[in-house]
């Protein structure tokens, strides 16, 4: 689930700039290999972004749009082959996406 807040302007009259701000629940899944239990925790995160709108038509428009996301931290502890195993798993990444769009 994600919820996000942008705010644009209009740099000409058929294109716009915006930032994005969001904020993410995600199930993230850790998969430790055949032999092993899978590793699975629902977490929060935050995304920042940002983007150009290109209008064609008041109602169609091409975009391209940036965005950083950071997950909150996994805490684990389980056995690989018997051995118990305690650690951290961080997620952030980056994330670009190019589409066109309709505004109803």
């Amino acid at each position: 689930m994600t919820a996000s807040l942008s705010r644009g302007y209009a740099l000409t009259s058929d294109l716009q700039g915006y930032i994005k701000l969001a904020w993410v629940n995600a199930v993230m899944t850790i998969d430790q290999g055949s032999n092993q239990s899978k590793i699975s925790a629902t977490v929060n995160g935050a995304t920042a972004g940002l983007g150009f709108k290109q209008f064609w038509t008041p109602h169609w428009y091409g975009f391209i749009e940036a965005n950083y996301v950071k997950m909150d931290t996994i805490k684990f502890n389980t056995p690989i082959n018997g051995i118990p195993l305690n650690g951290n798993i961080d997620y952030s990444g980056y994330n670009a996406m190019v589409g066109i769009g309709y505004k109803f």
